[in-house]
């Protein structure tokens, strides 16, 4: 039998160059592209975790939603710069004892919620002591009556101290009386807030003890009148950083990071948008390092 002819290569008329009888070469096939997505950024990748409700949501202690936990239909969110830096020196007073990050923040959204809702000097000096016993035992809180002295002392100081009104939560006052130095503004509310000592000072801004390895993070550097902090990182917080592979060796070098990453992590072109965002950062890198949730939240990042 002979051997089967091949199909003559179908050309094209309407080309140009077309002739009768040309060959045509066929096309060489295109290889298949690459399925395999590119590698994220193992910086990014944390970064955008940290900022993200994932974080967030994994902080909190989802046993006890509650209606306290909404005010005028909004959910208090207890990220820097999500408060009045009044609210933060509350939160200081709250964190400054020795309970576990979840128990604090659970706290804080008590205190700070319906129907309680201290969140002026005013409404917290009006408040009786009974009315602030309720709120902490709503809370489920430890060292509730110290807390609730502490709170009291707290309302008087600011109004006296630190604020033109009884209403002003932007502690105007205690930035301007402390010439804009942290050391400073730390000596004004260790000796006029009784019993916020050196753990509760430390959170809410910097001092000359900014060293300790146990300092909680520090988060008045997201407010827009508070740049003069930033940036501020003390030892507990670099290290919680580094365990999610970011580099931290100094709060200048992590801050670089953040700014490095600022285009892709949607941070806003303004400043205090980054202040803003490095806060979030070391706040919810140190809370899932106390909480032992790093681990958890790397298989998170991986799955991204």
């Amino acid at each position: 039998m002979p051997p089967r002819k091949r199909a003559a290569p179908v050309v094209d008329p309407e080309d140009p160059d077309f002739k009768p009888g040309k060959k045509v070469k066929k096309a060489a096939p295109k290889k298949k592209a690459d399925s395999k997505p590119a590698k994220t950024d193992p910086e990014l990748a944390a970064l955008r975790f940290l900022l993200s409700d994932d974080a967030a949501k994994m902080i909190v202690d989802k046993d006890k939603k509650d209606d306290k936990m909404k005010t005028d239909g909004r959910t208090y969110r207890t990220a820097p710069g999500s408060l009045s830096p009044f609210e933060e020196l509350v939160c200081a007073v709250v964190l400054a004892k020795p309970i576990s990050h979840k128990l604090g923040v659970r706290s804080i959204a008590v205190l700070l919620n319906a129907p309680y809702k201290y969140t002026t000097p005013k409404a917290l000096q009006s408040s009786t002591e009974e009315k602030r016993q309720e709120a902490l035992d709503a809370a489920h809180t430890q060292h509730r009556q110290k807390t609730n002295a502490q709170l009291a002392t707290l309302a008087d100081a600011v109004i006296e101290h630190f604020s033109t009104s009884p209403t002003d939560t932007t502690l105007g006052k205690l930035r301007e009386d402390s010439s804009r130095n942290p050391d400073e503004m730390s000596d004004l509310i260790t000796s006029n807030v009784k019993g916020i000592g050196g753990m509760g000072i430390n959170l809410f801004c910097p001092s000359g003890t900014r060293g300790r390895a146990d300092d909680p993070d520090r988060r008045l550097q997201a407010y827009p009148d508070f740049e003069f902090v930033y940036p501020f990182a003390d030892d507990r917080s670099l290290e919680a950083c580094e365990e999610f592979s970011l580099p931290a060796d100094t709060a200048e070098e992590l801050a670089e990071v953040v700014e490095k990453h600022r285009e892709a992590l949607n941070i806003g072109s303004d400043e205090a948008d980054l202040r803003k965002a490095y806060a979030i950062v070391l706040d919810r890198a140190v809370a899932l390092s106390l909480e032992r949730l790093v681990g958890a939240a790397k298989k998170v990042i991986a799955k991204a």
